[in-house]
């Protein structure tokens, strides 16, 4: 199955390939993300970028498909893999900052995930990066006249 709006092949100084939305449990999208991956050619390429919500991190453990699509495109090309979570990971008590309950749960699911083995095709440990969600994401335009 051919995906023409996924070739990656112009793309010479492409570092990185963030994947947003990925919903493991489904082959089609599998298959997407390593139909676009396989394409790419850029010699700069050295990162996958999985970019996580909170309602993907509680199910991550038991992702079996999702981490042999990795092994494979790591098989590919090898990369440093990323997960990234933007959303409110972290709150500030006085001068300390502490994770939230979805930050517990992003560290919980991905220390199963090494647990389980599920990363051992990596050179190194995944980086997690935390984007902080701005708190305008919180706003409900409907309320806006």
């Amino acid at each position: 199955m051919a995906f023409p709006g996924y070739n990656l092949s112009q793309l010479a100084a492409l570092r990185s390939l963030q994947v947003v939305d990925w919903v493991p449990q489904q082959d089609l999208n599998n298959t997407i993300v390593m139909e676009a991956f396989s394409t790419i050619t850029s010699h700069e390429f050295s990162e996958l970028v999985v970019v996580l919500s909170g309602i993907v991190i509680a199910p991550l453990p038991h992702q079996d498909m999702f981490f042999r699509t990795l092994r494979k495109m790591n098989e590919v090309r090898p990369f440093k893999l990323v997960f990234s979570f933007e959303g409110p990971c972290f709150v500030q008590r006085g001068e300390r900052w502490e994770l939230t309950e979805a930050g517990c749960q992003l560290k919980e699911a991905l220390d199963c995930v090494d647990s389980k083995g599920f990363l051992d095709f990596l050179d190194a440990p995944p980086t997690i990066r935390i984007v902080p969600r701005s708190h305008f994401y919180d706003w409900n335009f409907s309320d806006f006249d």
